[in-house]
């Protein structure tokens, strides 16, 4: 599948044909192994996100190391508190556009 600006990645009618994270490894210095339902594997760096406040709590090495797929995007279980949402995760558009081609 190659990238068209024109598709609606996060529609509801598009998810059959959206590319899925079927699996996904923490790797050593705040990288992610992750593995796409078409075949592909990459490596995305979530260095970068890690000053936001959504992403903070990933310095936590134990929260980062325990990732796992959930409705087909990288995700770890976490409680904001004070009336936020459970759960940190990122799109799996973002980990495959943003991801570096990994060869094995």
């Amino acid at each position: 599948m190659q990238y068209n600006p024109e598709f609606d990645y996060h529609s509801y009618e598009n998810t059959k044909d959206r590319i899925k994270v079927v699996d996904t490894q923490p790797l050593k210095d705040y990288c992610l192994r992750v593995s796409f339902s078409n075949g592909k594997v990459k490596i995305y760096d979530i260095k970068p996100k890690l000053d936001t406040p959504a992403f903070s709590p990933l310095k936590n090495t134990e929260l980062f190391s325990s990732v796992k797929v959930r409705h087909g995007t990288a995700f770890w279980d976490y409680d904001y508190g004070k009336g936020f949402g459970k759960g940190i995760d990122i799109s799996e558009t973002a980990l495959y556009w943003d991801g570096v081609k990994c060869n094995s």
